[in-house]
C-alpha cells in the first residue's frame, strides 16, 4: 500500500506541478548555498599573522621632526573604506612595512574620513579627508613618499598596477626617497 502512494506522488511529480518542481529545486540550491557559502569566503584577517598594520596618521608634523632627524622618508598611503583595491594593496603594505620598517615611517590617510582629525606637516589642525585632497591622495589606493616637509620625493603609485610586482613597487618608492633625502643631505 505505501508503495502505491509513492509511486502515486512520483507520477504526478513526473507529469505535472512543474511550478512546484521549481520551487522546490530553487530552496534546496538556496539552502546548499548558504551551507556551503562560508567555506569558500574571503579571509576578513591578513594573510599572515606577522604583518604589520599600518597605523593611521595623527601628527604628521611629530613624524615630519622624526623624518628630519633620521633622514628617512615617510610613506603615506591613501585608501578608502569602501575600495576593494585598498583591501588588496593594503596586505602588500602590511608585508613591506614588516620588512622595511627601520628604513620609512608608515602612515595612512583615510581619504574619505572628515572625522578623523589630523595635524598636517605645517602643524595645522585638518582632517583626512581634506588632506588627502591637497596632497591628491582621493584616487586610491595611492601612496606617496615624502619628505619631513611632506614634499614628494618620488611619483606617486597610484591604483594596483600588478600585484605580482606591487611589492618590488613600494620597496622602489622606499629606495627612491631614500635616495632624494640622501642627496638632499649631500648638498
Amino acid at each position: 500500500m505505501m508503495r502505491h502512494r509513492c509511486s502515486f506522488f512520483v507520477a504526478r511529480w513526473r507529469q505535472g506541478a512543474p511550478a512546484l518542481r521549481h520551487l522546490l529545486f530553487g530552496t534546496l540550491t538556496s539552502l546548499l548555498f548558504l551551507i556551503v557559502s562560508p567555506a569558500f569566503a574571503a579571509p576578513t584577517e591578513p594573510i599572515s599573522k606577522t604583518h604589520t598594520e599600518i597605523p593611521p596618521a595623527t601628527d604628521l608634523a611629530a613624524d615630519g621632526a622624526w623624518s628630519k632627524t633620521t633622514r628617512k622618508p615617510i610613506l603615506l598611503y591613501f585608501e578608502r573604506r569602501e575600495c576593494p583595491y585598498c583591501v588588496r594593496a593594503q596586505r602588500y603594505l602590511e608585508s613591506v612595512a614588516q620588512s622595511r620598517r627601520d628604513r620609512a615611517r608608515f602612515r595612512r590617510i583615510e581619504a574619505d574620513r572628515a572625522d578623523l582629525p589630523l595635524i598636517d606637516f605645517q602643524g595645522n589642525p585638518t582632517h583626512h579627508a581634506a588632506f588627502a585632497r591637497v596632497m591628491k591622495g582621493t584616487l586610491t589606493p595611492t601612496v606617496v613618499v615624502v619628505d619631513g616637509d611632506g614634499k614628494p620625493l618620488a611619483p606617486p603609485l597610484i591604483g594596483l598596477p600588478d600585484e605580482s610586482f606591487y611589492s618590488y613597487y613600494l620597496e622602489q618608492l622606499i629606495e627612491d626617497g631614500e635616495a632624494q633625502l640622501q642627496h638632499a643631505a649631500n648638498r
